[in-house]
């Protein structure tokens, strides 16, 4: 996955890199408009870029608000977990957003949530893999960052998901990506977050 190109989100008001081979999810299935989806061509790994309202948790913890993100991206499963000593803090100067955004990642590892097998199954048809070669209760590796716009009232949410039947020779190709994601993350218009 050492590969990447830049790709336009939201209509253009977002700009990320990718790998060029991922599959844009909408072309298959319906996907939220608060959601860009994409899926390796074996049906694997599988990105998700969010738009969500800004949780506020007591106290105003970036880290309590991101545990209820992490929560709700899990389906509230009981079995999700948080890896320990896994949510730090990105230094702001290595990526491209302003000062006053937050950014956050964690890693972490749930059941299959509803929405995972059909972003796997989604790239069946492109003859990567079976149906029979989907993880059924396999849990799966769930690398997170997290965007904390507060001027916006907005959080972004990243998520790249790897099941860990396969794990040695994802997780850290993985890994590369979300840290790409974040680093390449741009946001070219603003007024993608404009409130009604």
């Amino acid at each position: 996955m050492a590969n990447f190109a830049s790709k336009s989100l939201f209509g253009g008001a977002i700009s990320v890199d990718l790998p060029p081979n991922f599959i844009d999810v909408s072309e298959v299935r319906q996907v939220p408009d608060n959601q860009e989806a994409y899926l390796d061509p074996d049906g694997f790994t599988s990105i998700v870029v969010e738009i969500l309202e800004r949780v506020e948790s007591e106290g105003g913890d970036d880290e309590a608000a991101f545990r209820e993100h992490f929560k709700e991206l899990t389906d509230e499963s009981e079995d999700a977990k948080i890896l320990p000593g896994s949510i730090r803090r990105v230094d702001i100067s290595e990526v491209k957003l302003p000062a006053d955004v937050a950014i956050y990642t964690l890693d972490g590892s749930a059941p299959p949530g509803r929405n995972e097998r059909d972003r796997q199954a989604a790239a069946i048809p492109s003859g990567g893999a079976s149906e029979s070669d989907l993880p059924g209760t396999a849990t799966v590796t769930v690398l997170v960052a997290l965007l904390r716009l507060k001027a916006q009232d907005t959080d972004i949410l990243i998520s790249v998901n790897v099941p860990e039947h396969d794990k040695a020779n994802l997780l850290e190709a993985a890994k590369q990506l979300r840290s790409r994601m974040v680093s390449t993350f741009e946001i070219k218009d603003w007024g993608l977050f404009v409130q009604e």
